[in-house]
């Protein structure tokens, strides 16, 4: 899909694809990815003063406007309005009136569609399972129209960040931060974007950019210098015809319980993976994870990978929610194996908090094969601090 410039006419406005914004320093660490890969794909803009705000609201309006951009869908000319509340003249009216015609978005029972009204969790769900095709999950005991929407999110790992179904909270007015992390993840689900886009060569994440600003003068790229050292840029490569496997992944996360853990803990399993290549080998060049709950990534000083008990990457320090960890050299695998997300916690962690490392797509494991099916909505175990 061909995406196109993000223009929010009430809150954004036309300006130039921004590597930073005013008020950066406001966006959560959590939601930085995705904010500043959508508006690399020129999803989102930010407001004429260079800002975000990433934690005002989102109106009915506006994120109508989101998701026809988001998905590519061509605009469908305003004819006769099928709410009373929307002015032709408006610069929403195609908008809505595309998203009403693909069947997305309803209106009220008095025929109004409210466009400035700040959308809620609920509908951002039937939107977002309605525009991506996502399947649904209707339960018989369902008793709001919205749950088989919620439920088709838990189920796709597309629920709010840290959100579980139990805290849902289907009217709340989530802010910008959230939706932009929402959106992300379901345009990545379809592919939209490479799994590995984040560790792009010439891509610097805001924390690697004050790291830079402390090395030596004339030293402009952080690279390792022996295999020991921290990988804090992933270089994707091209893989030749002759190199492409055609073997099929499958991968499952190995139910791991809660555990405790103490400042200081070392040699901690963070995340069991079971991998099991069928129709041929494989080679695994690493994996991307992704740190969520009310933890921080700072409570964890290294993360290292094994393989069937074998040290098979450098101990990386964590320097955002998301890490990828290259291998010291690709790893071929043709039976089945189990790979572990290993860790030591650091003696300053924040005590009475809880992570868990997850793996959010099959595609979130570098390997040379384009043939990789998995299913684990946000499995693994609780790291609880003490």
């Amino acid at each position: 899909m061909i995406l196109r410039l993000l223009v929010l006419a009430l809150f954004f406005s036309v300006s130039p694809i921004q590597a930073q914004f005013t008020d950066q320093a406001q966006i959560p660490d959590w939601a930085e990815t995705s904010i500043e890969k959508l508006n690399e794909a020129e999803v989102i803009a930010g407001n004429d003063d260079g800002s975000l705000k990433p934690y005002a609201k989102i109106n009915r309006a506006e994120f109508a406007k989101i998701l026809i951009e988001a998905t590519g869908t061509d605009l469908i000319k305003f004819q006769n309005s099928q709410f009373n509340d929307i002015d032709p003249r408006a610069w929403h009216s195609d908008y809505i009136h595309t998203a009403k015609q693909k069947g997305w978005l309803d209106g009220y029972p008095d025929g109004s569609f409210r466009p400035g009204n700040d959308i809620n969790r609920a509908e951002i769900g039937k939107l977002i399972i309605e525009a991506f095709e996502i399947p649904q999950s209707p339960n018989t005991n369902d008793q709001y129209w919205f749950d088989k929407y919620v439920r088709g999110l838990s189920d796709n790992q597309l629920l709010p960040y840290q959100i579980t179904l139990a805290e849902f909270n289907p009217g709340y007015n989530p802010s910008r931060a959230e939706v932009f992390d929402q959106l992300y993840r379901a345009m990545q689900r379809e592919g939209q974007f490479s799994s590995f886009e984040v560790e792009d060569p010439n891509y610097v994440s805001n924390r690697e950019q004050q790291l830079i600003k402390a090395l030596p003068i004339g030293q402009t790229k952080l690279e390792p210098e022996t295999e020991d050292e921290n990988f804090l840029v992933y270089t994707p490569e091209t893989p030749s015809a002759e190199s492409v496997s055609n073997a099929l992944l499958n991968l499952k996360v190995i139910s791991q319980t809660n555990q405790t853990v103490l400042p200081g803990d070392i040699n901690k399993t963070l995340l069991s993976l079971n991998l099991a290549p069928e129709e041929g080998s494989m080679n695994i060049k690493g994996i991307q994870i992704r740190r969520i709950g009310k933890g921080q990534y700072t409570d964890f000083a290294e993360l290292w990978v094994e393989l069937n008990g074998q040290v098979i990457s450098p101990k990386v320090t964590p320097v955002s929610d998301l890490v990828y960890i290259q291998f010291k050299l690709p790893k071929t695998i043709s039976t089945s194996s189990t790979l572990l997300v290993k860790g030591n916690i650091t003696k300053n962690a924040q005590s009475e908090t809880s992570s868990r490392w997850v793996l959010y797509l099959p595609e979130w494991i570098n390997t040379n094969t384009k043939r990789k099916v998995g299913f684990f909505p946000l499995s693994g175990g609780d790291i609880e601090i003490k």
